[in-house]
């Protein structure tokens, strides 16, 4: 099938076209072949245009149910609109911002909470019961127009939202795959929020390719995401290291003498979503599956190395040899290319890409005789107190190592008082506070201990199921906050 100089949408009917009645979709034990999929997107295509969504729109689609939001993706390029997902866990203020910052004239969530605002109309209950055969048709045919509005964490030095058109995005989810050695997916295990890039990324991927997906909801118990992945239909998965650790503590203390992977079904199990400890990249080897991926990547680059196979136990502290088609230049402070096994700043070109530019990371690394990149941490997760520099990524993999510790972060913030810097830990476990304050007092080094700790079984997250950074950050500056002195 031809992707190139395409509207996405029309690549996903062609599938339907072919083959009809051939799953889609799952979700919530409920299965949706490629025409229910058609079906409902074109009927939504209609409401949305009843509401005035016209050619080279912006819209926002902030929605619970996975499928309404890919068919609401669907529907809304056919009218030749562009699609911002927005997730429920972003605070008013973001979601504000990104309307205004990206022209948005309209969004449709299916979630009670935001129907009520000025800004969301509600979704349209699905019709199950439609029986005519129906097939979307699509306004711009070529894919000339914008597809989606990205959204990336602000850790580059790219802006916030970038828009990238049909023809845009097909290319670099094709080259990408490429890279990687995975140029036509598995049918895979989904999960996360579409707001996140590498989520609908996946999504388009499995669309594109008329490949199986099993979708899962934001909120599960391990087991039943045990049970999701232990499925013959299932070849492959991208998790956040939260959940990865949350599979190993499960598999531990389930068939602790286990002597296989529990997943020998999958092909892939990609960590997405943030970095992944060394310890739990090595268990998940051992424990989950042969086919764990660690892939580091960068906005404005895409996929930038990869690490997998023999290299994860025998490296698992590196995040893989930088691909084909990618240049990684370690830098000092004035821009020189420091020598193999110093530590500097990560800049990375996509070369496969024409006129690309050269993007700092906003990551200090080193790369070793054999080219393989180590990410030490980030710029921003550098201390100093007491005229000595404190690694935060040093501090985080120490207070990981601690049983019962599901996530945590570390960072810092100016003291008012001197002209040190202020440490703030905060833990995600259902260990009482002072027990884990005292097993983090023996479990890292004293110059690395915090000022501040926050302990909660349940942490914000953001659209990357990461913890959120931007509301911990706020909570310190609030008047009746969690944190307390270590």
């Amino acid at each position: 099938m031809q992707f190139e100089n395409r509207n996405i949408g029309t690549i996903v009917r062609e599938w339907a076209e072919r083959a009809p009645d051939a799953r889609s979709i799952e979700y919530q034990t409920e299965v949706f072949t490629r025409q229910d999929v058609q079906n409902s997107a074109a009927h939504l295509a209609q409401h949305f245009s009843q509401l005035g969504v016209q050619r080279s729109g912006s819209v926002a689609l902030l929605v619970g149910n996975p499928v309404r939001g890919i068919e609401s993706m669907l529907a809304l390029w056919s009218l030749g609109a562009a699609v911002l997902f927005l997730d429920a866990r972003q605070s008013d203020e973001e979601i504000d911002r990104a309307f205004q910052t990206n022209g948005i004239s309209i969004g449709f969530s299916d979630l009670p909470r935001f129907q009520k605002t000025a800004q969301f109309e509600a979704l349209p209950p699905r019709q199950d019961d439609i029986v005519k055969r129906e097939m979307l048709i699509f306004a711009d045919e070529a894919g000339e127009l914008d597809a989606l509005i990205l959204s990336s964490s602000g850790t580059t030095s790219l802006p916030r939202y970038r828009r990238v058109s049909h023809q845009a995005f097909v290319q670099q989810l094709n080259v990408a795959a490429n890279l990687i050695g995975n140029p036509v997916p598995y049918p895979s295990l989904v999960y996360g929020s579409p707001a996140f890039g590498a989520v609908i990324g996946n999504w388009v991927r499995l669309l594109m390719h008329g490949t199986f997906a099993l979708s899962l909801p934001m909120f599960l118990k391990t087991a039943e995401l045990d049970r999701a992945l232990r499925r013959s239909d299932v070849l492959a998965a991208g998790l956040p290291p939260v959940l990865i650790r949350a599979l190993i503590e499960f598999h531990k203390s389930e068939s602790p003498l286990a002597s296989t992977p529990a997943y020998a079904n999958l092909k892939r199990l990609i960590s997405v979503g943030g970095p992944i400890s060394a310890n739990d990249l090595q268990e998940a080897y051992a424990l989950l599956s042969r086919g764990v991926r660690n892939i580091y990547s960068m906005t404005g680059v895409g996929a930038v190395s990869l690490l997998e196979g023999n290299d994860i136990p025998q490296r698992p502290n590196s995040v893989g040899k930088p691909l084909k088609g990618v240049k990684v230049r370690i830098v000092g402070a004035s821009g020189e290319t420091l020598p193999i096994g110093e530590t500097g700043r990560i800049m990375a070109r996509a070369t496969w890409k024409s006129g690309a530019d050269e993007i700092e990371s906003g990551d200090i690394g080193r790369k070793d005789e054999q080219g393989f990149l180590y990410v030490v941490g980030r710029s921003e997760q550098i201390a100093t107190r007491n005229s000595v520099n404190v690694n935060l990524i040093d501090l985080e993999t120490d207070v990981k190592k601690i049983d019962g510790v599901r996530d945590c972060i570390a960072f810092s913030k100016a003291s008012e008082n001197t002209a040190d810097d202020e440490i703030f830990l905060a833990v995600e476990t259902s260990r009482p506070f002072t027990e884990m304050r005292n097993l983090v007092q023996r479990s890292a080094a004293v110059f690395r201990h915090p000022d501040y700790f926050l302990v909660s079984p349940l942490l914000p997250r953001n659209a990357a199921n990461k913890l959120s950074l931007r509301a911990l950050k706020d909570e310190v500056t609030q008047k009746e906050t969690r944190f307390v002195a270590f």
